[in-house]
């Protein structure tokens, strides 16, 4: 018998058993990896409140996205509300990683 073959009926079996847990699962991970790169985002404003210069190439365009999703919420990108965002989207990766 083929290892694989009987890997992916194991998986399909288990994916119909367990299908709204799997769902869950699935979401979870999904949302914690945007999550997850929301907050390495953030550290794009964070390096340009300390000086370094992140205003050139596909950075700068990154940083000018993320200045303008602070301004979207009405938010200046200062060092306390940058930090505040930062530790709000761990906060969540900590809550999804205990669903998960």
């Amino acid at each position: 018998m083929n290892i694989g073959a009987a890997a992916c009926r194991h998986i399909v079996e288990l994916s119909g058993r367990w299908r709204a847990r799997l769902s869950v699962a699935l979401l979870a991970l999904l949302a914690h990896g945007l999550v997850e790169g929301a907050g390495i985002l953030l550290l794009l404003p964070l390096l340009a409140v300390v000086g370094i210069d992140v205003g050139r190439g596909s950075v700068g365009r990154l940083s000018s996205a993320v200045v303008a999703a602070f301004s979207a919420f009405r938010i200046s990108p200062t060092l306390p509300a940058v930090l505040a965002v930062f530790v709000a989207a761990n906060t969540v990766l900590a809550m999804l990683r205990r669903i998960g």
